[in-house]
């Protein structure tokens, strides 16, 4: 039964750390990205600030900025695209779900910063979710399961997940919104459904139910050991 347990622990945090790792891979240009930028946009804002005919202090003037869009074709079930291939030399009628192109965009000092702390508040919910998770995985190898400790845990686990759902849905939505103002392309529609990546969502709330089914056990197991 132990060696299950454990088992069944060391498959969920690979399982865990590579979700974890994934998803940092995912996040770490934009992270680095925004840094980059609201660092720079802070160091254009002191400079202008010095300025007493500047027109604007939050508008930092144009820069090539990658996009990433999420693509649907106009036409369901029409391939508006080809692509080649170099084994056959034929080109093959394509579907483009996903594409990242690169549009002049006005920096806004604001919302650089903006982007920035959520990034950070997005890497802070996924590290505090991964530690408590090992926190709990070692806690039950050492076969302490059915404690407050780990209702806690769980709570926080499921709270890491659900604000790193919430940061992951702010940016996304920041960048359909601008893509879908400002870009218009001919055989398809700029998608929204990058915007509810459940999984993290998910994670959060079954980690908040099993925190609320812990605390009822340990609760009925309180009331039976005063009762007797």
């Amino acid at each position: 039964m132990k060696k299950r347990l454990n088992l069944l622990s060391t498959i969920l945090l690979i399982a865990f750390g590579t979700q974890f790792l994934m998803q940092t891979f995912y996040m770490a240009p934009e992270i680095i990205q925004s840094f980059r930028e609201g660092y720079e946009a802070g160091t254009h804002f002191g400079e202008k600030a010095v300025e007493q005919n500047s027109n604007s202090l939050v508008l930092l003037g144009e820069e090539l900025m990658p996009v990433p869009l999420n693509l649907a074709p106009n036409q369901y079930g029409h391939l508006p695209d080809s692509l080649y291939n170099t084994k056959t030399g034929n080109w093959m009628p394509a579907n483009i779900d996903s594409v990242i192109v690169e549009y002049k965009k006005e920096i806004n000092l604001y919302e650089q910063l903006f982007i920035f702390l959520i990034s950070l508040l997005y890497t802070a919910g996924l590290i505090v979710a991964f530690v408590y998770f090992i926190r709990l995985v070692l806690a039950i190898n050492k076969s302490v399961i059915f404690e407050w400790k780990n209702v806690k845990r769980l709570r926080r686990i499921g709270a890491g997940f659900i604000v790193a759902f919430i940061c992951n849905f702010i940016m996304e939505y920041i960048n359909y919104n601008f893509a879908s103002s400002h870009i218009l392309l001919s055989n398809y529609t700029i998608s929204c459904m990058s915007l509810f990546k459940g999984v993290n969502l998910i994670f959060g709330f079954i980690s908040l139910l099993l925190a609320e089914v812990f605390a009822i056990g340990l609760r009925i197991k309180e009331q039976q050991e005063l009762t007797i």
